[in-house]
């Protein structure tokens, strides 16, 4: 999962579940199966090209194993290469190389080692970034519904519960699974 779009994903659905308060709606199940076919999705090119130039070959003996293998990861390690550079994300790989002493002058040769933790933690960091701006218009409603609540002397009605229905509302009236789902896709470039 790690070689793939569903980390991305996958943190943001949940942050957005945290957002909005709504605890388990969307259940997880629900969450985790969106996450995985838009991972599929996404991931269709690296996941065809591995089945055309690896596998395919492989079953018809043409290859061996181990070059199954290489080929398939010269499919994803174009991809997670491809999402660190378009996210300017870079400095992962060199920070992970420069702790344990491998010298890295050009990041397509970056070993595997490397390579997957740098992506992860680059995969997080687009992430929480999507996250600080899904999260500011619901804080922005809790503030103002807590505001409301205070001005109006109803200290004993915790805020949460009269801003949810109002940020359900605004999250269906301005289309907001289209624009979460649309902007996720529109983040990964491709391999």
């Amino acid at each position: 999962m790690l070689f793939t779009s569903f980390t991305r994903i996958v943190v943001v659905l949940s942050f957005l579940r945290q957002a909005m308060g709504t605890r388990q709606a969307p259940p997880n199940q629900v969450m985790l199966a969106l996450a995985l076919f838009l991972t599929i999705m996404i991931m269709f090119p690296v996941f065809n090209g591995v089945y055309q130039e690896a596998i395919i070959p492989y079953n018809q003996n043409e290859i061996n194993y181990q070059e199954a293998i290489q080929i398939s990861w010269q499919q994803f390690k174009g991809f997670m290469i491809s999402e660190i550079v378009a996210h300017k994300n870079e400095d992962n790989i060199y920070m992970l190389s420069s702790s344990i002493n491998i010298e890295i002058d050009n990041i397509e040769e970056t070993p595997f080692q490397i390579l997957v933790p740098a992506f992860a933690i680059s995969e997080l960091e687009i992430a929480f970034k999507m996250s600080i701006l899904l999260y500011l218009p619901f804080i922005i409603v809790d503030m103002v519904v807590a505001s409301i609540l205070l001005s109006m002397g109803m200290i004993m009605i915790p805020p949460i519960l009269i801003s949810l229905p109002f940020k359900i509302m605004i999250f269906v009236m301005v289309n907001g699974w289209d624009i979460l789902i649309g902007g996720l896709v529109r983040s990964f470039v491709g391999g």
